[in-house]
């Protein structure tokens, strides 16, 4: 044999080293990718979980919130209407102790009237 051929199987030696540990190399980062996106899948899904169910809660602590707030607004809205009402009915208070008291005034005046008359007639 001659030295062509050495170095032609030497070449075809490396080369088909070359490739095996180029593919090798290769196969090794796309499992390690694999991996790694294995391993960030898992630690991702709790949090997605959680933030799933924060969601939820959220959304349902905004309801009740919202509720409360209504709920806050119709007894605002009620306490304006009685307060309305309860004006309302001080001044008809005040107007009725008014009409009592013109009232009694008069009913004294008629007593004294009758007392007058009492003493007048013999």
């Amino acid at each position: 044999m001659d030295i062509t051929n050495y170095i032609g199987e030497l070449i075809t030696l490396f080369a088909g080293g070359f490739a095996a540990w180029l593919w090798q190399r290769l196969k090794t980062k796309r499992e390690r990718k694999e991996s790694d996106i294995a391993l960030i899948d898992k630690a991702i899904k709790p949090l997605l979980e959680s933030i799933r169910t924060l969601t939820e809660q959220y959304g349902e602590l905004t309801k009740k919130y919202v509720d409360e707030q209504d709920k806050n607004l119709r007894y605002m809205q009620e306490n304006i209407n009685l307060k309305g009402e309860m004006q309302i009915m001080r001044k008809e208070l005040e107007r009725q102790n008014s009409k009592i008291e013109r009232q009694s005034s008069e009913i004294e005046k008629l007593r004294s009237e009758i007392n007058e008359l009492k003493k007048a007639k013999p």
